[in-house]
């Protein structure tokens, strides 16, 4: 199993990088639906500050970038406020969910 470490050199487990020294796993991310439609909102609109305040321990960066566990996503898709805080465009998308 390959690991790269953090100055990009690949490193066999068992050499120096097995030891946890400076290493981390490559993990290809690709974005979810939620995520997409999250880096699509009006970021000065009501919708989008309605995530800052219902998720308060979730940093900025994660919320502009959509990034929301499973809980999170289920939450809000059972949540009526939500819904109503959207523009029509962001309603209809987040509809289709």
């Amino acid at each position: 199993m390959n690991i790269t470490d953090t100055r990009g050199e690949k490193c066999r487990q068992s050499s120096s990088c097995s030891s946890g020294e400076n290493f981390s796993a490559s993990f290809a991310h690709k974005a979810g639906p939620h995520e997409n439609f999250v880096k699509g909102m009006d970021k000065t609109g009501r919708g989008f500050e309605y995530l800052r305040n219902k998720f308060p321990n979730v940093s900025e960066v994660k919320i502009k970038e959509g990034i929301f566990i499973g809980p999170q996503i289920r939450e809000l898709m059972r949540d009526k406020q939500f819904d109503e805080d959207l523009n029509e465009t962001e309603r209809s998308a987040w509809l289709s969910f």
